[in-house]
């Protein structure tokens, strides 16, 4: 199904950024545009916009 997505879009909240799992779907770079919430890290977002992954940070300042 994701092959088949003409956009593939990642919305993940900050909490996910510090987990750690077993498992890993995706490299963040596959998909088209990653949404964040206002709650994420300036380090994670700045990795993110450093990996040139399409990067938006939802909150009260962008809805």
């Amino acid at each position: 199904m994701f092959a088949a997505a003409r956009r593939r879009v990642l919305y993940v909240d900050h909490s996910k950024f510090e987990a750690r799992a077993l498992h890993a779907l995706l490299p963040l770079s596959d998909f088209d545009t990653v949404i964040v919430d206002a709650g994420t890290p300036d380090e994670h977002l700045d990795r993110l916009r450093r990996a040139g992954i399409d990067l938006v940070v939802a909150g009260p300042d962008n809805t």
